[in-house]
């Protein structure tokens, strides 16, 4: 064991080429499933299990979907197991990192928790098992600095 003075800050992970991945920078989506409809997700890759906290809005706007509820219709769409589930993550700048797209899809338990004692936005809680899944990094792309791009047209 060593007694010399280490560094005790992140090392190499605060390189300029190092970004980390958020917590709170993400969508999951499907086909009827609104992008921000879902406030956060615990992917278990060992199980195949995908757990949903969804808030449970109403639709009060548009004529034609007026009374519907965003959630309620996703879970009981009858094609569900046919459709993708996409997670993808994104940098500060808005730029996607990564995305996995789950497939063989089906809801395992749908729940939802009402209480006098509080007053947040009532919520669901999915369980939703997948059979398959990929993932696809995407390149980060180069941030040029100005001065460098200057410099290179003179």
């Amino acid at each position: 064991m060593s007694k010399e003075r280490k560094s005790m800050g992140i090392g190499p992970l605060g390189a300029p080429g190092v970004k980390f991945v958020r917590k709170f920078r993400w969508i999951l989506e499907s086909t009827g499933l609104p992008e921000h409809l879902v406030s956060d997700v615990k992917i278990q890759f060992h199980k195949k299990m995908i757990i949903a906290n969804c808030y449970e809005v109403m639709e009060t706007q548009h004529e034609e979907d007026i009374g519907k509820i965003r959630i309620q219709d996703w879970v009981e769409d009858p094609y569900l197991k046919d459709k993708t589930l996409v997670l993808t993550t994104y940098d500060g700048c808005g730029d996607p990192i990564y995305q996995y797209k789950f497939k063989k899809i089906e809801l395992k338990e749908d729940n939802m928790d009402l209480s006098y004692s509080s007053s947040d936005c009532s919520m669901r809680e999915l369980h939703i098992h997948f059979g398959t899944y990929t993932r696809e990094v995407f390149q980060p792309e180069r941030h040029v600095n100005p001065r460098e791009d200057a410099n290179e047209n003179v």
